[in-house]
């Protein structure tokens, strides 16, 4: 299954590259050393720097690429020091978890141009109106995005807080792929370039995890409230 998966996986990709005429350069490949240097530049707080770019196609062979990102990267965290480098940290998670619209009308220009409606006009107004950024009610769904993001976060350190306790063990397996699952993703933004939108793909994980966390909240509550009795 795997074997043909990988078949099926190269047979499509090379049939992309022809339909959209694009040829592949092994010497121009992004490797990850790219992304540790740009989650690394104090300009951006390791976000997208097109300086980083540059750099990037200063170089003809991967090998002198690498060597010179690998030396900047050890310049940087030797820039930062130790005590620099988590105050970095702090400041580039704070720049990627505090937006609950994830950064929705900042990046992207498809939201220049207005589109004709296929269906109900005013349907289609109505929508752009809470939808589209700097538009009537734009304000209304940004504050409702942050507060339903600031309720998902603060619910999400219950399945830690208390799931031996209240949590049956054939369960416990679940959450720990949960806790794998949102551990990864913030190593991720520490690691490499950190944007806020790239969390949005695991937003299901996060409301998973986050009404586990009410439930065990609740049971924690009433455990409490049982001894005050």
């Amino acid at each position: 299954f795997v074997f043909l998966s990988f078949m099926v996986y190269t047979g499509y990709k090379e049939h992309i590259y022809d339909e959209v005429g694009y040829t592949y350069d092994e010497n121009a490949a992004v490797t990850y050393h790219h992304y540790l240097l740009m989650g690394l530049n104090d300009e951006n707080n390791g976000s997208y720097n097109s300086e980083i770019v540059a750099f990037h196609g200063q170089f003809t062979t991967p090998d002198e690429r690498i060597l010179a990102q690998k030396e900047r990267i050890v310049n940087d965290l030797t820039q930062k020091g130790f005590l620099g480098y988590f105050k970095f940290i702090y400041t580039k998670l704070v720049m990627t978890f505090n937006d609950g619209a994830f950064g929705w009308g900042r990046e992207g220009q498809f939201t220049y141009n207005l589109y004709p409606s296929f269906n109900d006009e005013k349907t289609t107004l109505f929508l752009r109106d809470f939808f589209w950024p700097n538009y009537l009610y734009s304000g209304q769904f940004n504050t409702i995005s942050q507060m339903i993001w600031l309720l998902i976060i603060s619910f999400i350190p219950g399945i830690c807080i208390t799931k031996q306790k209240f949590m049956q063990n054939k369960d416990n397996h679940i959450i720990s792929v949960i806790l794998l699952v949102i551990v990864g993703v913030i190593f991720y933004q520490i690691l490499f370039e950190s944007r806020a939108r790239y969390l949005l793909c695991f937003v299901p994980v996060f409301i998973v995890a986050a009404g586990i966390g009410i439930g065990q909240y609740y049971e924690v509550f009433k455990a409490f409230y049982r001894t005050i009795r």
